[in-house]
């Protein structure tokens, strides 16, 4: 225990400093009196030596961090932050997050253009641009715009954040261009390909959100998630499990324990699992968060084979000190901080936790043993889990400023689960290499997925799942915590662990698991395939679902005989998940795709479709408009095999269960107008008595064409021209249209001000309107005599 003193000593000196500054001077003085009051108190010499070697390294500690303050080289390119526009290369550090409409990365600065010629540069620069054209680790670029100094971030200190990953610049939306390409060292090349050939395994695999969600938790690839379900698994207190920190290292380790545990003993299982949980840090890349953590899990299971609690905390404090002499900013680090915390509370609690839930499980079954796999596959990462909560959630108010009322159930519900969801993750992948088990691999996969995240969308839909707090309040929040998280260990060391659960010893009988599974399994491949012939099929219906993209366009029709048709992809990634939501999770074809218009917010969405997706034909208006966007569609669509076929009006597509898609527009006066909003192809979809009016991003122009062009405009459903804009849906083109409903698209809070009140206005006159920023996804359902209208919000 000596030298934990010491570490815990160091550490507390060092945080003392990044929370007090010189303040913290007279905590060493107070520490050496409460010694000697201790040596006074208690006849004990120990407590007089301590009195003056802990205060020594507490001083020492504060000196350190004094001195250890950020240093900019002199051709670094913060020197430039917040000045005029400039060039700089520099190679990227790593692969991008890909967002939904944009990418980051971070660039390693090696040159700057000044007056005209290019000098050293040094330095971390935090890049965002648009998801086209897509970059790699290694990809040397040339940026034209102006290097910035981090923003203020309410509540956290962005710029310190950035600077202890050597990060001092940000440049948001340069002009950008690949230049080079820098090798990676063998190994690192190695790792990094094949992360991304089992992301993208995943992606072809899997629908979204599933997807993103499997590779945060195989990959650590946690920028995927979309908004909604990374709100989830923070409400609920689940997102440790997609991030790498020391209760996820742990968790690894247990299901890996488990694994080797039928072949070589579990004690022997344990060492293996080391080798387990080295492996999934590195296919989760090799980041210092993701070292402190890794460093910490297996410093844990090795206080876990010498069984010794006092070990075990020894150990990760003298580690941790040892990380805070190196980088003594590490304490500021909230995930170093979480990870931390998280290991001493699962090295101080979670054994009592386990006993206590064996016990309890033990009373439920009314029996004095428990089954070895209850304990292995939920007493255990239960307790882990449990454990980690409670040593974390402090940190969480503190950082974070919310608590979550849910994560005790969420985490019962999730954790026992996570050994499955990892492990058919990993199925999933693999399937995902190979096209012809795709979907056989997949499956798995996906119902765990879908598990976790419907247990997450449901606890934090209970009314005040969370409570989000301010940081005065959080301050006092952690102070209750921690005085009543000491009077209760206080309580218990006094009551003692429970008494009477014990755990069965282990029994495996490979010969009664082989014949319960030769019975078992033509069973559940009778009673499955008999469920697949036999269930009931759906009435048979149109459905047009406009969905939430941001501030862009696209919408999917479904026939009656299951064609599925795309019109527009979206500004990004958005598209994806609407996919998702409403195709069958199996059903990864597109029968036909329609670009109304090559503009960005129409276009961009498709190159991720066409990757993840086997599409049958591709549409596209006659407009022109050459960019990097339209160049990647085009190169996409060839590698599919296919050719883009120019739509003109007058064309008519019949679907063999009576679907009927009408090209109205453009003519040919409007196929070449300059303004290629007015080129857009206005299509008509009509099944029995009900018609829907897709009508792009025309105007009032190409409004007027189709009116005196005497195309037939009556709907049942108008999706709103241009997001509702105000040169668009004029008061005569809406005479013609008659539309019973409206679905307008136009993302949330857009600077375009979309829709305007205006068109709002006259469109109320007419239908009853929908706006996705307002309500999500529009979903239209009808039997060719009614429509129904359900909204994802």
């Amino acid at each position: 225990m000596i030298l934990a003193w010491l570490a815990a000593a160091w550490l507390a000196g060092i945080a003392a400093t990044a929370m007090l500054g010189r303040g913290a001077w007279p905590l060493a003085v107070g520490i050496a009196a409460a010694m000697m009051a201790l040596a006074i108190l208690r006849r004990d010499l120990r407590y007089s030596i301590y009195a003056l070697v802990l205060p020594a390294i507490f001083s020492i500690a504060i000196l350190r961090f004094e001195t250890s303050g950020p240093s900019l080289n002199a051709d670094a390119i913060a020197h430039h932050n917040d000045s005029v526009a400039l060039r700089v290369r520099g190679v990227l550090r790593d692969d991008p997050e890909i967002r939904d409409t944009s990418q980051r990365f971070t660039i390693d600065a090696r040159e700057v253009q000044l007056r005209g010629d290019w000098q050293p540069a040094s330095g971390g620069v935090l890049v965002t641009t648009a998801t086209i054209p897509r970059y790699i680790s290694g990809d040397v670029v040339e940026l034209e715009g102006k290097v910035e100094s981090p923003p203020h971030v309410d509540g956290f200190d962005y710029a310190d954040y950035l600077s202890r990953r050597g990060v001092a610049s940000v440049m948001g939306y340069p002009s950008a261009q690949k230049i080079g390409h820098e090798d990676d060292s063998i190994v690192r090349s190695t790792i990094l390909h094949v992360r991304r050939k089992l992301s993208h395994a995943l992606a072809l695999a899997l629908p979204e959100p599933q997807s993103s969600l499997a590779q945060g938790v195989l990959l650590g690839q946690r920028s995927a998630l979309p908004a909604d379900v990374a709100a989830d698994l923070n409400a609920t207190n689940t997102s440790h499990l997609v991030v790498v920190s020391g209760s996820n290292v742990v968790l690894v380790s247990a299901y890996a324990t488990m694994a080797f545990a039928w072949i070589v003993g579990r004690r022997r299982a344990q060492a293996l699992s080391i080798a387990a949980v080295i492996a999934y840090a590195l296919l989760v890349g090799a980041s210092p968060p993701v070292v402190r953590a890794t460093i910490m899990g297996i410093l844990l299971i090795v206080a876990q084979l010498a069984g010794r609690r006092t070990s075990g905390l020894t150990t990760i404090f003298f580690a941790a000190g040892i990380m805070s002499v190196i980088d003594p900013s590490v304490t500021r680090d909230v995930s170093f901080q979480l990870t931390f915390a998280a290991t001493c509370g699962i090295v101080y609690l979670a054994s009592p936790i386990r006993h206590w839930t064996v016990e309890w499980i033990a009373r439920i079954l009314r029996r004095d043993t428990i089954p070895r796999p209850i304990d292995s596959f939920f007493a255990e990462p239960l307790s882990v889990t449990l454990a980690a909560i409670i040593a974390t959630e402090p940190l969480i108010a503190l950082n974070f400023g919310r608590v979550s009322l849910v994560a005790i159930p969420a985490n019962v519900l999730v954790v026992p689960a996570f050994g499955l969801i990892l492990v058919t993750s990993l199925l999933a992948a693999l399937g995902g290499l190979l096209p012809h088990a795709r979907l056989v691999c997949a499956a798995p996969g996906y119902y765990a997925l879908t598990y976790w995240l419907v247990v997450a969308r449901q606890l934090a839909s209970v009314p005040h799942a969370f409570t989000s707090i301010d940081g005065y309040t959080s301050r006092w929040a952690t102070a209750t915590y921690v005085a009543v998280a000491a009077l209760a260990l206080a309580t218990l060391r006094y009551v003692g662990a429970p008494l009477g659960g014990r755990i069965a010893p282990p029994s495996f009988d490979a010969r009664r698991v082989a014949s319960a599974l030769a019975i078992v399994a033509p069973v559940g491949l009778i009673i499955g395939t008999a469920g697949f012939v036999l269930w009931p099929a759906s009435p048979p219906r149109l459905e047009v679902t406009v969905l939430d993209v941001g501030q862009g366009d696209s919408i999917l029709i479904r026939t009656p005989g299951g064609h599925d048709i795309l019109v527009d992809g979206g500004p990004g990634r958005a598209v994806m998940r609407g996919l998702g939501d409403e195709l069958p999770w199996n059903d990864r074809s597109i029968e036909m795709m329609v670009l109304t218009h090559p503009q960005a917010d129409h276009m961009t969405g498709f190159i991720d479709v066409l990757d993840r997706y086997d599409v049958k034909r591709v549409l596209a208006g006659p407009g022109v408009q050459p960019s990097t966007t339209h160049r990647m569609f085009s190169d996409g669509v060839r590698s599919e095999g296919l050719a883009i076929e120019t739509i003109q009006q007058g064309r008519v597509f019949d679907f063999d269960d009576g679907v009927r898609i009408e090209v109205l527009g453009p003519d040919p006066v409007e196929a070449v107008d300059p303004q290629v909003n007015n080129t857009g192809a206005v299509l008509r979809i009509s099944w029995r008595g009900v018609t829907f009016l897709l009508t792009a991003g025309i105007e009032a122009r190409a409004e007027h064409a189709l009116l005196n062009d005497g195309v037939d405009l009556h709907a049942t459903v108008l999706k709103v021209g241009h997001h509702g804009r105000k040169t668009s849906s004029t008061r005569e083109f809406l005479d013609a249209v008659q539309p019973a409903y409206a679905a307008i698209s136009s993302g949330k809070n857009n600077s375009f001000g979309h829709p305007a009140p205006s068109v709002v206005d006259r469109l109320d006159d007419y239908a009853a309107v929908y706006d996705t920023q307002d309500v999500g996804p529009i979903h239209f359902t009808t039997d060719g005599e009614h429509v129904s209208v359900a909204t994802g919000r």
